[in-house]
């Protein structure tokens, strides 16, 4: 079933025996647009699940994993294989509480101190993939085509029973009416961490000219045969593509 990756952001995760945390966003590989990993958001900070475990509850707006909600709790954090934007962060810390740092047997005027910090070491050791990607982070990047900018990424549609991205939800560009189109993944080439781009194999026009989409209704058989149609025709993609 296709679902807005915006949607699955607010699903709950139930584990076998109870309460599992909160999806905090999905994993993926650019090459492929396969889920890579769930991010489960939890008492203890962000770990990692494996797709191929979840099934969601669309009903109930939750996500069933077939692990504890202990085995959630201790799965690899997200150090372990993080995503780009994660990558270019520093390592998460604890920092002491208050009641830590000084009693009240002691308390004297507040002043401005720095509190000790540990360095938590990751579960794993640290894997570094430029193909990882946070889908949440990519659900506001710019989608480039050969000719110039086509238009803004606002969301994504993936299939959660595949777990595939199979389409990018872009409000197009233009001196025209804007509007709100599907462009397929499998015309998404290079993505631009620095620059926030989305890269498409298609002309510009392709993009702004395609089939109006609404949010708030999913597509039908009929209109993605439509879609596929107006993207599979030669005209749509870049002169050096077509012509070859």
């Amino acid at each position: 079933m296709l679902v807005p990756a915006s949607s699955l952001f607010e699903f709950e995760i139930s584990a076998a025996d109870g309460a599992g945390g909160q999806v905090h966003d999905l994993q993926i590989d650019d090459r492929r647009w396969a889920v890579r990993d769930i991010v489960v958001e939890g008492d203890d900070g962000l770990t990692l699940v494996d797709p191929a475990a979840v099934w969601a509850d669309h009903a109930r707006h939750t996500l069933r994993v077939a692990l504890t909600a202990e085995q959630i709790a201790e799965a690899p954090g997200i150090e372990s294989h993080p995503a780009i934007v994660h990558q270019q962060r520093v390592g998460p810390y604890n920092h002491l509480s208050r009641a830590d740092a000084w009693s009240s047997e002691d308390w004297r005027p507040p002043v401005f101190t720095v509190l000790e910090t540990r360095l938590v070491k990751p579960s794993r050791p640290r894997r570094i993939d430029p193909h990882v990607r946070s889908l949440r982070e990519l659900s506001h990047y710019r989608l480039d085509a050969h000719d110039g900018e086509a238009g803004r990424i606002r969301d994504w549609l993936v299939d959660d029973r595949a777990w595939l991205t199979r389409y990018a939800v872009v409000r197009t560009a233009g001196t025209g009416r804007s509007k709100d189109v599907l462009v397929p993944v499998r015309w998404l080439g290079p993505v631009s961490y620095s620059a926030r781009i989305v890269h498409a194999d298609l002309r510009r026009d392709a993009v702004i000219q395609a089939p109006d989409f609404v949010p708030a209704t999913l597509p039908d058989t009929d209109y993605e045969m439509r879609l596929l149609g107006w993207y599979d025709h030669p005209s749509r993609r870049p002169r050096s593509v077509s012509s070859g």
